[in-house]
């Protein structure tokens, strides 16, 4: 049965893998194999132990990342909002330097509103909350550009990619 010319060249190439490996045996080698059955069989247990060795590994580093994994989850879908000036000092850098990293990569509108556009709305970075307050003039209303903690994560990966963040960090 014929899939298709990359597939059936991907097979080939996944077989000459094995066969190089030791772990599958062409026609010609089999009667060798059922002779002197030792090389194949060290070959396998030396795949075997570095696959075990690379499953511990694995699994130590996920033990090591659980904490942050949590953290990321627990933020991203955090319910609470925080002004960008909030957002500036959990990451150690200026409001004003925020605001104009955000402008520059045309995530904040340079119009004075400082407002999201509408596409990082849309993606839960960004929220725009309204504001009413009473003055010696009359009630005024205003809008303020508030930051979810999906806006947060995105934010730490904007600083780093910056390089205005070490790794570490970065939420």
């Amino acid at each position: 049965m014929w899939i298709s010319a990359g597939f059936h060249l991907k097979v080939i190439q996944a077989y000459d893998r094995l066969a190089l490996a030791g772990v599958a045996v062409h026609e010609y080698a089999a009667q060798d194999v059922l002779q002197n059955p030792a090389p194949y069989l060290q070959t396998i247990i030396e795949q075997a132990q570095c696959l075990t060795g690379n499953y511990a590994q694995l699994i130590h580093k996920v033990e090591l990342d659980a904490p942050k994994v949590e953290y990321y989850y627990a933020v991203a879908s955090s319910s609470n909002l925080q002004t960008v000036s909030e957002v500036a000092k959990k990451y150690g850098i200026g409001r004003n330097t925020l605001y104009k990293l955000l402008q520059e990569h045309k995530i904040l509108m340079t119009d004075g509103s400082r407002s999201p556009y509408q596409r990082y709305m849309s993606a839960g970075y960004f929220e725009v909350v309204g504001k009413v307050y009473t003055t010696a003039n009359g009630t005024r209303r205003t809008n303020k550009t508030m930051v979810t903690g999906k806006g947060e994560i995105f934010i730490g990966k904007l600083l780093r990619r910056q390089g205005r963040l070490p790794c570490k960090l970065a939420a």
